[in-house]
């Protein structure tokens, strides 16, 4: 499919250097739209699909695409009189014959593959620049990393990933697309999120591997704990024999198929509480750490060596320092050269080659790299104390009548709670800071109601 594509992207006479957007739901024409693209020398728009009309536009203004390659399932506009390039169906490369372009470009590790949009909903949207060398920069060591274990997964073959995260991220298209053929396995795509249709298709399509966002894994536990409430307290196996947590929750093992094992983890934060629950139940949770602008991965937690309540350690290749103020700040290959046509806004977050991520972090003295949280949502106190909010929301989760909980403050923390009908909010509360550290304590709440 993507030599066919290839094919008639010369002929409409799109060349290298040039743009085309892709606005689509994950399905094979994306991949094959993104390898002729990668053939080509072509730059790739990727639109998430459930962008709005408006948002794709403004991303198609900023890039002026040559043509724009359109899913089934994103929202209606009118090809002739808005898109400004002609419009293919993405259905028509999954369809298409005729001649392949089957030849190879010169293309250098310097040559864009992407431009990844990460934000837009409410400011102008900005472009990340992926390089061919972006890409193969975080690639090369993933790679050297699994050669030594591909004997130990050879015996499970077929290997199958479920993947439920977007092509319209990278992260997405790294486990969807890049890393697969590595080990290698088959990826399968679905449509639907439910908890039963994704317990189903793994079950049925024999899936080994689920690669989703932790909201999905939450909603899942929510499914699993209905169906088999024995579930419940699987957090308190996790430091129990391997083979006794398969029996203890062996109803739902069967329920996934046995086949199932691992889950893996991005796109957001996972919590303790969910990792230890996945893992209590006796399936491997694998947890990454990544940036769009890192093309994606900076560090991942090993498969064969997990270290929970980690992201894992850094790519070879990949330099990660501490700032004074707790930043978690990167180096490497996999770095964007910046942002695309917006070069105050690579000036901010780019400094004599190192990339400031915005998240507070720290580096076991094993090498392991810790999250904490977003560098502006941290709270500083008046003493000057520095608070992250997930962990005064942790300690108030865990308190009966409470249902949920957001930290916010300036300086000094403050929560504001949603309680179980009838909840104390001043018992609530003052259990929470018995568990505080003294500049963690909550100050001042109110009522979600």
């Amino acid at each position: 499919m993507a030599e066919a594509l290839r094919g008639r992207l010369r002929r409409e006479g799109i060349r290298k250097g040039e743009t085309v957007i892709i606005w689509s739901e994950s399905r094979p024409g994306w991949i094959a739209a993104l390898w002729a693209s990668i053939l080509e020398g072509i730059a790739l728009v990727p639109v998430d699909p459930q962008s709005s009309v408006n948002l794709f536009h403004r991303i198609r203004e900023k890039v002026q695409p040559r043509l724009i390659l359109r899913g089934d399932h994103v929202p209606a506009f009118d090809p002739e009189s808005e898109a400004g390039a002609p419009v293919w169906p993405v259905s028509e490369i999954e369809n298409a014959a005729g001649q392949p372009a089957r030849d190879t470009l010169p293309l250098t590790g310097d040559d864009v593959a992407e431009i990844v949009f990460t934000s837009g909903t409410t400011a102008e949207p900005k472009g990340v620049v992926i390089t061919h060398g972006n890409l193969a920069a975080n690639l090369r060591p993933i790679e050297d990393q699994f050669r030594p274990y591909l004997k130990y997964v050879r015996p499970f073959a077929p290997i199958r990933i479920l993947n439920l995260l977007p092509m319209s991220h990278l992260f997405g298209q790294a486990l969807a697309t890049f890393v697969p053929p590595l080990i290698p396995a088959s990826v399968i795509f679905i449509s639907s999120t439910s908890p039963q249709e994704v317990s189903r298709q793994i079950r049925r399509r024999r899936a080994s591997i689920l690669v989703c966002v932790p909201r999905v894994l939450d909603v899942l536990r929510s499914f699993i704990v209905h169906r088999f409430p024995a579930a419940a307290g699987a957090e308190d196996a996790i430091d129990q024999p391997l083979l006794h947590r398969l029996w203890r929750f062996r109803e739902v093992h069967r329920l996934f198929g046995w086949k199932f094992c691992c889950v893996v983890s991005g796109g957001a934060p996972l919590t303790a509480a969910l990792e230890a629950f996945w893992s209590g139940l006796g399936y491997v949770v694998v947890q990454g750490y990544g940036l769009t602008e890192t093309a994606p991965i900076i560090s991942f937690n090993h498969p064969f060596h997990v270290r929970r309540r980690s992201v894992g350690k850094p790519l070879a290749g990949v330099d990660v320092k501490i700032a004074a103020d707790g930043e978690v700040q990167v180096r490497g290959d996999n770095v964007s050269p910046g942002y695309f046509r917006s070069p105050a806004e690579t000036a901010s977050a780019f400094h004599e080659g190192w990339l400031q991520t915005g998240d507070i972090g720290e580096l076991t003295s094993e090498g392991h790299l810790i999250i904490k949280g977003r560098k502006k949502e941290m709270i500083v106190t008046a003493e000057g104390m520095n608070v992250f909010p997930e962990d005064v929301e942790a300690a108030l989760n865990r308190i009966a009548g409470l249902r949920d909980s957001a930290v916010i403050g300036e300086d000094h923390v403050h929560a504001v709670l949603v309680l179980e009908p009838g909840a104390d909010p001043d018992t609530i509360v003052r259990r929470a800071n018995e568990q505080l550290e003294d500049h963690q304590k909550i100050r001042s709440f109110s009522i979600w109601t």
